[in-house]
């Protein structure tokens, strides 16, 4: 019976626990929800490694390395044409203060506090410039725009490395709209060339007469 028993704890013992890894390049929080001391979230954090753990406790991970965010977002510029932007943002939490991101805001920071104020700095950047400039000036956008972003999200635990404008997309009517300008442009540009040509071409023609002229 006693060598039963043995078998069955000795069975039951690997149910008892389980594990949890943390990576190269991140960060954990360790989770002890009741006992008899150390109870809640740890603020030491908890390093890379393997850690076994009783199945009520948890390790909250958190990546320290950069990683990249791609928003796409619909601006109105300030001649009244509507783009879609694709900007992206490189960030992380900032490793000193992933105990105070994880108790105000959680694991989903990004979507939370990140990604909201993201969008709203590329609209409120790139709709105070006209169509034509935004492709021209795109590194001075993204810088604006990161300082933007930089100022919504102090004192909110994260860092930004930098922002990227990956692309701007138009409507098929207003690039219908630009080929015909350029379109009409070249035109109006070979008339004036052409027109220079014949002007030289007639001023040739008079100092080619004027020699004859005194002969006579």
């Amino acid at each position: 019976m006693n060598g039963k028993r043995f078998w069955f704890v000795l069975t039951l013992l690997p149910t008892l626990y389980c594990g949890s890894t943390v990576r190269a390049g991140e960060i954990g929080l360790f989770w002890k929800p009741f006992g008899f001391s150390d109870v809640g979230l740890h603020k030491e954090p908890v390093l890379n490694g393997f850690y076994w753990l009783l199945p009520w406790n948890d390790i909250y991970t958190y990546s320290t390395q950069w990683n990249a965010y791609k928003e796409k977002v619909d601006v109105l510029t300030n001649d009244d044409l509507k783009i879609d932007v694709q900007a992206i943002i490189i960030m992380r939490p900032i490793r000193e203060e992933v105990y105070q991101l994880h108790i105000e805001v959680g694991p989903e920071y990004y979507r939370s506090i990140v990604q909201p104020e993201f969008r709203a700095s590329i609209r409120n950047v790139v709709s105070h410039h006209q169509m034509i400039q935004i492709s021209k000036n795109s590194a001075v956008l993204a810088r604006d725009i990161k300082t933007a972003v930089i100022e919504r999200t102090k004192g909110k635990h994260i860092e930004v490395f930098d922002v990227i404008l990956d692309d701007i997309e138009y409507s098929s009517n207003m690039l219908h709209a630009i080929e015909t300008k350029l379109t009409k442009q070249q035109e109006l540009e070979q008339q004036k060339y052409e027109l220079e040509i014949a002007e030289k071409n007639i001023e040739i023609a008079k100092k080619g007469r004027e020699p004859m002229r005194k002969r006579s």
